[in-house]
């Protein structure tokens, strides 16, 4: 949770718990199930927590949708049944998560069972939630990593591979093209070797070392790719696009291109577009009543409203949910510490009993503290609040599926979207060239 990796814990989240006190409340559930249970783990041998950690390619995904994907793998893995918090990174070139998970389950009678699958069934869960939002899956997985040598030597930043990274990372920024970005390689010491693979070398260096081999990044397909991506639209172009997307009837224009199939500026858009696609795009339009791109946007932003109410409503159980557990806890201390307290009240509140039995006395004075801020009431009952605790996760769940649907449902927008901007890319030359048109007559 070190703020430098979490834009100062902007992303991290919980289920179940309160993140700075997750550890606490870790070990509090663990102690409810010993006293539930009567079964006890030695300390070297329990497990306090498991963790998963979710990685993507540089540039895929932003921070906050890597932390909702990490938390809702982590809820169906867990099944909903166990406490975690969830740490999204951006100190590094790549986007990574982390997710602790409570060993013991949230009712605090079972603990997770980890069988020797189960990370096939974890990868299979993560695989399918990454491909229904369009992230990249690693479809045959090596488990081979860098060698301890390459390892230690990255760490001691004595590494070729390292610092041939570090300087195409350094060089790509300022080259205009693929050439260009060879020769600025050859200006900073570097031979260059072109074959079937692009190769390094640095001086003093024995062997040449291919592009490839450092990883999916550095291809050359990938370094061309970056090169491409810096394009920006020009002043014109971004003047077109606004006008266009504030007076295009999208209903009216992809009808008419579906319809066309033929026709000058029909070929030029079918390199770009697909017919399904625009087909597809058309059909969600047309059912959700959408028919120009200011309705998009209103929308778009209407699902985001809602997700964030959705949410917020989801953290308003868990939290009612934490204050339950919290209580229990309080229940099982107080009824635990009866025995001591009454031999400590007999003994004539003896300073000496009361530093013999310090930790329990605390226990029972904390307990107490919570019941008096219940305002008098009748203090519940372990049935009542496990009862209240079981009616919360089902809404929960609820509601989290709720969450979910709306999800899918931003997800198609932002296809919908996508498909939209592709037509108006394509389109804007000749539109505003008619605007140009009109103007004069």
């Amino acid at each position: 949770m070190n703020p430098k990796k979490t834009d100062q814990g902007r992303l991290i989240s919980g289920y179940q718990c309160d993140p700075p006190l997750a550890y606490k409340e870790f070990y509090a559930t663990k102690q409810l199930y010993e006293n539930l249970t009567g079964r006890r783990q030695e300390r070297r041998k329990d497990v306090i927590a498991y963790l998963l950690v979710q990685s993507y390619k540089v540039g895929e995904i932003t921070p906050e949708d890597a932390n909702r994907l990490a938390y809702e793998t982590a809820l169906e893995f867990t099944k909903g049944d166990h406490a975690f918090i969830v740490c999204t990174h951006v100190d590094k070139k790549n986007i990574h998560t982390h997710v602790y998970f409570n060993s013991t389950a949230l009712d605090a009678t079972r603990k997770f069972q980890n069988l020797y699958n189960s990370y096939e069934v974890l990868r299979s869960i993560n695989d399918r939630l990454c491909k229904e939002q369009g992230y990249y899956v690693i479809e045959h997985p090596k488990e081979k990593g860098k060698s301890y040598k390459e390892w230690s030597a990255d760490k001691a930043g004595t590494s070729w591979k390292s610092k041939l990274r570090e300087t195409i990372d350094a060089v790509l920024p300022s080259a205009e093209d693929f050439d260009d970005f060879l020769d600025r390689m050859r200006q900073t010491g570097y031979e260059v070797k072109r074959g079937k693979y692009i190769s390094f070398r640095a001086p003093g260096q024995e062997r040449f070392t291919r592009a490839k081999r450092l990883g999916a990044d550095y291809t050359e397909d990938a370094i061309s790719a970056r090169l491409a991506g810096k394009q920006k639209p020009t002043p014109m172009q971004k003047k077109a696009r606004r006008f266009f997307a504030e007076n295009i009837n999208l209903l009216i224009d992809i009808q008419a291109k579906i319809d066309a199939g033929k026709g000058p500026g029909y070929e030029r858009w079918a390199k770009i577009f697909n017919i399904k696609q625009a087909a597809k795009t058309f059909n969600y339009l047309s059912e959700h009543g959408i028919a120009d791109y200011a309705g998009l946007l209103d929308r778009m932003a209407a699902v985001t409203e809602d997700m964030s109410s959705a949410s917020s409503g989801v953290r308003k159980l868990e939290g009612r949910m934490t204050e339950i557990g919290t209580l229990k806890k309080h229940i099982v201390d107080y009824s635990k510490t009866k025995k001591i307290f009454d031999q400590y009240k007999t003994s004539g509140w003896s300073k000496a009993f009361r530093a013999q039995h310090t930790e329990e006395l605390r226990l029972r004075q904390e307990a107490k503290q919570a019941f008096d801020a219940l305002g008098g009431g009748t203090i519940p009952t372990m049935a009542q609040l496990q009862a209240e605790y079981t009616t919360l996760l089902e809404q929960k769940k609820a509601r989290y599926e709720e969450y979910r649907r709306l999800k899918d449902d931003q997800s198609e927008l932002q296809t919908v979207r996508s498909n939209v901007d592709k037509i108006l890319r394509v389109e804007l030359p000749d539109r505003q060239r008619e605007l140009e048109r009109s103007r004069q007559s």
